[in-house]
């Protein structure tokens, strides 16, 4: 996995790359999902957007380790980090968007990753605006931005704390395990059994009943789609169905 800070040059071109705000939004929303497009041989990448220097738990140094490591456990071919000020992100902030505009120019993926403006952190919230304009303007030859321009096919927004209507469901049943490791990797910021935490040092994600939560999202969506374990996306614009003949076959829903 290659690393990136700032303006480096891509040594690859991405099928796929992630955006989100922090370090472990990814694997959250979309951590099953990536993992599996990696079996499926596409070359996956994921950019956080700040360091995550504002938590509660850890520190930027601290968690960069832990995006290394959850990047090997769901096997990404490349990880950046922008170090946008965290707790601070403004979506029209027209520096930001150019540099999300030049690593999508640069790394030209056909599909994206995004969290949902239907968040509870305002990080994320703007993260999703910032995105979806940067996505727009990377198509644009006249953008003031390094890079040929060029735009994702599409955008699959990943459910954050606020549930919606999915568009689709992926079924993660096979990957399960890789995504609920990789959120694991992240030890500063969720309930460990063996790292105690001072009253101070308590967050809504270290509780313990915020990664029971995640599973139970996870099983109840997979059960939509008569699997194990399922992540919901939301998209802007309704999936082409050739062959509904096909769709249906060994679906029995009814």
């Amino acid at each position: 996995m290659r690393q990136h800070r700032g303006g480096e040059a891509a040594s690859v071109e991405l099928d796929v790359l992630g955006i989100a705000a922090h370090r472990d939004d990814l694997e959250i929303g979309a951590g099953g999902t990536l993992a599996r497009l990696v079996d499926l041989g596409y070359r996956v990448g994921a950019l956080d957007l700040t360091a995550g220097e504002a938590g509660t738990g850890g520190d930027a140094e601290s968690r960069a380790r832990e995006a290394a490591a959850a990047a090997e456990i769901l096997g990404l071919a490349w990880r950046g980090c922008l170090d946008l000020p965290d707790a601070a992100l403004d979506g029209r902030d027209r520096s930001a968007i150019r540099k999300v505009v030049e690593v999508i120019r640069n790394f030209r993926p056909t599909v994206l990753f995004a969290p949902c403006e239907m968040a509870r952190h305002p990080d994320h919230r703007e993260a999703s605006h910032l995105i979806t304009d940067a996505v727009f303007f990377a198509g644009m030859r006249k953008f003031e931005a390094e890079g040929d321009p060029h735009r994702p096919n599409d955008i699959y927004f990943f459910m954050e704390r606020y549930p919606f209507e999915p568009s689709v469901i992926v079924d993660i049943t096979a990957v399960f395990e890789r995504k609920r490791r990789a959120i694991l990797a992240y030890a500063t910021q969720f309930h460990d059994p063996g790292r105690p935490r001072a009253p101070h040092e308590e967050t809504f994600i270290s509780d313990p009943a915020f990664l029971e939560s995640l599973w139970t999202r996870c099983r109840w969506f997979g059960d939509r789609i008569r699997a194990e374990y399922g992540e919901p996306f939301l998209l802007r614009h309704p999936p082409e169905v050739a062959d509904p003949v096909a769709l249906a076959r060994g679906r029995t829903f009814y």
